[in-house]
């Protein structure tokens, strides 16, 4: 909506599913493979190697500032991917207040 703002005309309203921040979901790949946090800096470097982005530019709170129609977001509570915080920082910045966000129950499974 930053960038193309008139590609958005007419639209009313967005579903958002979990929009997840990378180094939160490195961060938790890093904790439970029990690998030492300290090889974060190793992956940021490996990441800009292939992609020319850090890993904070990736993140969708800066885009969501630019969000100004209604959307609803939901999450699974307790995804191990995730926490809850990184979904709330984004929801967050959602410049229309008409939004909302929803959690859902985790299974324990991926279903196809």
């Amino acid at each position: 909506m930053k960038r193309r703002p008139e590609v958005f005309e007419g639209v009313r309203c967005m579903l958002a599913p979990q929009p997840l921040s990378l180094r939160v979901a490195f961060g938790r790949a890093v904790e439970q493979l029990q690998i030492p946090v300290s090889r974060m800096e190793d992956l940021e470097r490996q990441l800009f190697l292939k992609t020319s982005f850090k890993i904070d530019q990736m993140s969708p709170s800066s885009g969501a500032k630019h969000v100004r129609v209604p959307t609803f977001l939901y999450q699974v509570y307790d995804d191990p991917v995730t926490r809850p915080s990184d979904v709330q920082s984004v929801f967050d910045k959602f410049r229309s207040r008409r939004s909302n966000w929803q959690f859902l129950e985790w299974l324990g499974k991926f279903m196809a």
